[in-house]
């Protein structure tokens, strides 16, 4: 039913660059605040990416949530998402797959 002042939802109508009819999948979420304030370490990175990749294997994008992060290393940073790019290829982080910060 419509709620009030609405009409109801379709499937991918009025987004554009979306077919008619095709459902929209909801983006995967790594909330990377649950690892504490600092980010740091190629370990971590690891964990880090293997979440990243689940979560888009489930859902075929990802939000990153860096809320309550003060401080991510180089170390970090390059296992987890540099690692990524090698994978995935560039054109994956271009089309917005991961990456989608908030």
């Amino acid at each position: 039913s419509a709620r009030r002042g609405r009409a109801p939802a379709t499937p991918g109508k009025g987004v554009p660059g979306r077919p008619e009819g095709r459902e929209t999948r909801v983006a995967g979420r790594v909330s990377l605040g649950r690892y504490g304030p600092c980010l740091a370490g190629r370990a971590l990175g690891r964990e880090v990416r293997e979440r990243v990749r689940e979560a888009l294997a489930e859902s075929g994008s990802v939000m990153l949530d860096f809320g309550g992060i003060e401080v991510a290393t180089h170390g970090f940073c390059d296992e987890a998402f540099g690692k990524l790019v090698q994978e995935l290829g560039l054109h994956v982080f271009k089309r917005g797959q991961v990456f989608r910060l908030f």
